[in-house]
């Protein structure tokens, strides 16, 4: 005989998860740290022992939320904080990746001596993918790629992009008419045995230059100079873990020295510049501020404590329009062009003068010697003319350096071979 359908439903057999208040979780904590046993409070105050261990442990927070699920180990103001911080960043236009994030948060972590899980106060991946999880109003993407594009800017881009600037200066937009006030920044590597220069020697017949210096080594500065032509202390970096002496009693007073695994510019470098080099210049010169800071985003280094820092400081970082530095960068546009060359004189002269080569420890001061002559100014003021950054104006932009004047308005895309053909 068949057996009938059964009309009731099933129990699940699905445990019921975070039946415990928050109160009891805190109880039993106190309880532990009392004397109690672990496993008799949990089954005194009926919440899971390894509920308990995890708070104990720190692998989460003490204070319960009373739910299941990832709950935030920082705290919800500290990533609110994060969260407002990449957003503002990327409308600045300075994106921040996975690891500028990661670094950021290691470093908070770090100043504030608040105990996590993280291995050497450093989330991992588990941690970002449920930091992205829990703000829905942010989302990892790929960065539009213009690197080989520079033919795809456009003067009606580059108009819109001071539109842009004006609006979000707002009610610092008054900055623009001081030029004592108004930078750029930028960096550039020198190598030590430049090549390009011609010579003399008998027809038919190859002539070498003898170097010791290795002709791919080079040394990367960071300058910065506002639109009335003066230079702030310049930044030098160096592959050191430590700097030598040699290089600090070599160079020019005041002038900035770095290290870095490489090299090149680090965040922790430029952070370095900015709190202890480019704010003392701007308080000895008794520049007013805010001041604004026009260079480059994608060779920025930026971090949410030099956000913070510049916040607190009065330095308004402006990132240039992508991939249009030969355009809008008054130091590449009009000073390193002359720089460079005249750093290539400085080295040959150097060998007839010293009865040697330039070495790394000499950098400083022949880049000092080069940067002070009356051209140099002339060339910095030039550059922001023609940049159109001061006077703050679209009209005096060089548009000619521009291969696409415009983009049609039903053409939103082009393929690599369009551009090909194009130039």
């Amino acid at each position: 005989m068949a057996s009938k359908p059964t009309t009731s439903k099933t129990k699940s057999n699905t445990p019921k998860r975070c039946v415990y208040s928050p109160s009891k979780v805190q109880q039993a904590l106190d309880a532990i740290h009392k004397g109690m046993n672990t496993s008799t409070a949990s089954k005194t105050f009926n919440v899971p022992r390894t509920t308990l261990r995890s708070k104990l442990e720190g692998k989460s927070p003490v204070e319960s939320v009373g739910h299941g699920g990832v709950t935030s180990i920082l705290g919800d103001e500290t990533e609110a904080l994060l969260v407002e911080w990449v957003l503002t960043c990327a409308k600045m236009g300075f994106p921040v990746d996975r690891e500028g994030l990661l670094s950021s948060v290691k470093k908070l972590v770090d100043e504030s001596e608040m105990k996590t899980p993280f291995i050497n106060n450093r989330p991992g991946k588990k941690w970002f993918y449920g930091f992205l999880n829990r703000h829905k109003c942010l989302s990892q993407k790929h960065a539009e790629y213009v690197n080989k594009a520079r033919g795809s800017v456009t003067e009606e881009k580059i108009r819109n992009w001071f539109d842009e600037v004006s609006e979000l200066l707002g009610k610092n937009l008054y900055v623009l008419n001081y030029p004592e006030r108004v930078f750029n920044m930028d960096e550039t590597c020198f190598y030590l045995a430049p090549k390009g220069e011609l010579i003399l020697g008998p027809r038919g017949c190859n002539v070498y230059d003898e170097q010791t210096n290795n002709n791919k080594e080079n040394i990367t500065t960071l300058f910065a100079a506002n639109a009335l032509g003066n230079w702030a202390p310049p930044l030098t970096i160096y592959k050191y873990e430590r700097i030598p002496a040699k290089i600090a009693q070599s160079a020019p007073p005041g002038w900035g020295l770095g290290k870095s695994e490489n090299g090149w510019m680090t965040a922790e470098t430029f952070f370095e510049y900015m709190a202890n080099i480019f704010v003392l210049y701007l308080i000895q010169s008794n520049i007013s501020r805010p001041v604004i800071i026009f260079l480059d985003g994608h060779s920025l280094h930026l971090s949410l404590h030099l956000s913070r820092f510049c916040r607190e400081n009065g330095l308004i970082l402006i990132a240039l329009y992508p991939n249009s530095t030969h355009i809008l960068q008054p130091l590449d546009v009009a000073v390193f062009g002359p720089l460079k060359s005249s750093w290539k004189r400085t080295v040959k002269q150097w060998r007839i003068d010293n009865d040697r080569e330039i070495s790394k420890f000499d950098m400083p001061t022949a880049l000092s010697n080069i940067m002070n002559t009356p051209n140099m100014s002339k060339n910095v003021q030039s550059g922001f003319r023609s940049t159109g950054l001061l006077p703050f104006n679209p009209y005096n932009v060089d548009y000619t350096k521009i291969i696409i004047r415009s983009v049609p308005t039903q053409q939103n895309t082009s393929t690599n071979n369009e551009i090909q053909l194009h130039l």
